[in-house]
């Protein structure tokens, strides 16, 4: 895909899911089989509470490719 192209795909995720993808202050975790995303400022308050473990699925959105996304793995 063209860069052109990725970006309208992601725009149309965007829109559909009402979510920003690019939000830095947003992280991305899968939670109960859904895919939710919580304000930075509101991590440590989720572990605490259980909502959120160290096993928890993270979205990291600041992978630029999947070659970076190796590489740091």
């Amino acid at each position: 895909m063209q860069h052109r192209q990725l970006r309208a795909h992601r725009k149309s995720i965007e829109r559909q899911y009402e979510v920003n993808l690019f939000d830095r202050l947003l992280l991305g975790f899968l939670v109960k089989d859904k895919f939710q995303l919580l304000p930075l400022q509101q991590v440590a308050y989720a572990l605490e509470k259980g909502y959120i473990s160290k096993d928890t699925l993270y979205l990291n959105n600041t992978v630029l490719s999947l070659g970076k996304c190796r590489l740091n793995g």
